[in-house]
């Protein structure tokens, strides 16, 4: 059991009780721990008391009596009768508190039948056997009484009950204290306090938490209105009156939050919640509530909205950046799921940030230029940073040609690419005119080149025809 049997019932009491029945019964009775302390006990004889409990063995087989019927109560039965081997008759009924063994109710030292002179040799032997006196042993022994066994299930039933009935009683008060003592503890670790309000007589009750938390002093504390409100911040008062005024006139609960100032000028911010409870006629009787201090979760809350202005500023600051960048700018993760992308590649590419949220980096190319980035992504992914060409696809058709860059980042301990696209289309215009130039130029160089070579020839052949005709050459090629 989580508590002990004497922790339930006045002890003193009890045994006034089983003395006053053995005076009216003559019938010996003790209750006995399932521990085996005996707790109280009344008539019992002095067989026991003065010899059987004075030897080493017989006190020991008396130990033993008692251990074997507390083991027969373990065991489920509800009275035990039990011979000891010193010839004597005991009984025992226990005492159940919750389902549970908390103690047993033992009475003895008593024959269930007149002894006859085989009996009384038999207590005679043991006298001799153990060293006893015999004389005042034999005065013992003739002291013994007799019990019906209805009369001893009467008595020891009774008795169980009594004592079963006082240790519940006990057991109800413990609970109800616990149950104040854990509402305490409780109370005081989540910082709330209870209060209660008299509506009839205006006048209110505070726990000691209350005015921890109000920051009063309760000796000083007299529970008039004013020394409520006195407390709270002026622009709250009103809606704390009103909060009150609505409970008390519809029911509705309680439900209010203000700011108190305490004698060292520091605020604290108060919840507080109650109900009404109302006069068999309807009137309005007393409102009960608790109030709890919410100081640490407004500064959290103030702390949280000062950050989220900041972030917000700073994710303005980032969105900017990354729409004004020259080209397109894209961030996925290894599944091609896009976490970012800006303005330009809505823009580009005709697709929606909704349809580009759904949609992979593959699915912005045909082929080949699929292959070309699908290659180019995994390299990316396990060599670090790539670059590569490939032509854009629109959503309209369109092909534009462009170079991208990707560099693998870790993200949230996760691997991801980020990366940006520089239209090409300007410098591949530029290289088709550049290409078509020089293209022009190696012609008209070649026809050049043909003119001087066939101006060559003409002179040979003219320095020829003067050799033949006797004169000197001309050109001398």
């Amino acid at each position: 059991m989580k508590y002990t049997f004497k922790e339930f019932v006045d002890v003193r009491v009890l045994q006034d009780m089983t003395d006053d029945l053995y005076k009216l019964t003559g019938i010996p009775f003790g209750i006995i721990t399932s521990s085996g302390e005996v707790i109280i006990h009344s008539g019992w004889r002095k067989i026991c008391t003065d010899f059987h409990r004075k030897h080493p063995q017989t006190e020991k087989e008396c130990i033993d009596s008692n251990i074997n019927i507390r083991n027969k109560i373990k065991e489920g039965k509800s009275f035990v009768v039990y011979e000891c081997p010193r010839g004597l008759v005991d009984a025992a009924s226990p005492i159940m508190i919750e389902g549970e063994h908390a103690a047993s109710v033992f009475t003895g030292q008593f024959f269930m039948k007149l002894p006859d002179k085989s009996k009384e040799q038999f207590f005679r032997q043991q006298a001799k056997k153990f060293g006893f006196d015999e004389e005042k042993y034999m005065e013992a022994f003739r002291s013994i009484p007799v019990l019906s066994e209805e009369k001893l299930c009467s008595a020891l039933f009774f008795l169980s009950k009594l004592a079963q009935l006082l240790v519940q009683l006990g057991f109800a008060r413990a609970r109800e204290l616990s149950a104040k003592e854990r509402l305490s503890i409780a109370l005081t670790s989540a910082r709330m306090g209870t209060f209660e309000w008299d509506i009839a007589l205006n006048k209110s009750t505070w726990d000691d938490n209350v005015h921890a938390l109000l920051g009063t002093d309760p000796k000083a504390f007299t529970g008039k209105e004013d020394e409520f409100f006195n407390v709270i911040f002026t622009e709250d008062r009103n809606a704390v009156k009103a909060a009150l005024a609505k409970a008390v006139e519809t029911g509705a609960p309680y439900e209010t939050e203000y700011r108190v100032v305490w004698q060292d000028g520091s605020v604290h911010y108060i919840m507080a919640r109650g109900q009404v409870y109302r006069f068999s006629f309807g009137a309005a009787q007393r409102m009960v509530g608790v109030c709890w201090d919410v100081t640490a979760q407004k500064k959290i809350e103030e702390e949280f909205q000062s950050k989220m202005k900041e972030l917000q500023g700073e994710q303005y600051f980032i969105d900017s950046l990354v729409n004004d960048l020259p080209g397109l700018f894209y961030f996925f993760d290894e599944q091609g799921t896009f976490l970012r992308c800006n303005k330009d590649l809505e823009k580009v590419s005709g697709f929606s940030s909704k349809e580009i949220s759904g949609m992979k980096p593959l699915d912005f190319f045909v082929e080949p230029g699929k292959d070309i980035i699908s290659n180019a992504i995994s390299e990316a992914f396990k060599n670090g940073k790539v670059i590569v060409e490939a032509d854009l696809a629109t959503k309209d058709g369109k092909k534009i040609p462009y170079m991208f860059s990707g560099s693998r980042i870790d993200y949230e301990y996760k691997p991801h690419l980020v990366g940006m696209g520089i239209d090409l289309s300007t410098v591949k215009k530029a290289q088709k005119i550049a290409n078509d130039k020089m293209s022009e130029m190696e012609k008209l160089n070649r026809f050049m080149m043909g003119r001087e070579v066939r101006i060559i020839e003409l002179k040979r052949e003219i320095d020829l025809l003067l050799k033949d005709v006797g004169k000197p050459p001309k050109y001398k090629v």
